[in-house]
């Protein structure tokens, strides 16, 4: 396949055929702030203005929230979300999805 765009070339491994637009979202969930000592409490105070409620509630209420936002939004905008989990990217990167 020859990429025609950033996007392709990006993907291009995952790629199967050329497409003229845009209607998947490759949410790779990387954060930097996670990766660096004190990253996660310097974003959260950035966020919130202080890290009073910094705690693992607020956190799985967030990622609670973050999740079904998504999922509402996919679901009404009729887009499909595969779901990957870490130990198995690979095998899921391998699938074709066709909608």
């Amino acid at each position: 396949m020859t990429a025609s765009d950033a996007f392709s070339e990006y993907y291009a491994g995952l790629l199967q055929a050329t497409y003229n637009c845009v209607d998947r979202i490759v949410l790779n969930a990387f954060f930097p702030f996670g990766q660096t000592g004190g990253g996660v409490r310097a974003w959260w105070r950035w966020l919130h203005g202080d890290d009073l409620t910094l705690d693992d509630e607020h956190l799985r209420e967030m990622a609670g929230t973050f999740s079904r936002r998504l999922h509402a939004f996919c679901a009404k905008q009729r887009i499909l979300n595969l779901q990957c989990l870490y130990d198995r990217i690979a095998t899921c990167r391998g699938r074709t999805v066709v909608s």
